[in-house]
């Protein structure tokens, strides 16, 4: 399982560009279990390349590989989620209603 996991974080691009650290990924994983859900990773790690490609800010947490911005099985889940990880994660946080997404990633603790 968590080599799926693992492989869910790589660039979208197909260059294979992937450094998730393996306790970033047992932190999801833990959202999983604790929430008895399924999270799809929508964009983990980017190239620089495909990070400007999709428009994608120059400093964006994803090129650092340390993010992560997710969906879950059931969808009704992302609501409950993201007010705990609004409260109580200490890195950065925000959610998207309109896409069904949640960003995560551990930066400075921000909202936005």
């Amino acid at each position: 399982m968590i080599e799926k996991k693992v492989n869910s974080f790589a660039c979208q691009c197909g260059c294979g560009f992937n450094n998730t650290s393996l306790d970033f990924i047992d932190i999801i994983l833990g959202i999983e279990k604790k929430y008895a859900c399924c999270i799809i990773v929508t964009s983990g790690c980017r190239c620089r390349q495909h990070n400007k490609d999709i428009g994608g800010k120059d400093d964006s947490r994803h090129t650092y590989c340390d993010t992560c911005d997710f969906t879950t099985v059931p969808i009704a889940m992302l609501k409950i989620i993201s007010k705990d990880l609004d409260e109580n994660w200490e890195g950065g946080f925000h959610y998207y209603p309109e896409k069904n997404i949640i960003h995560l990633d551990r930066g400075d603790k921000r909202r936005w």
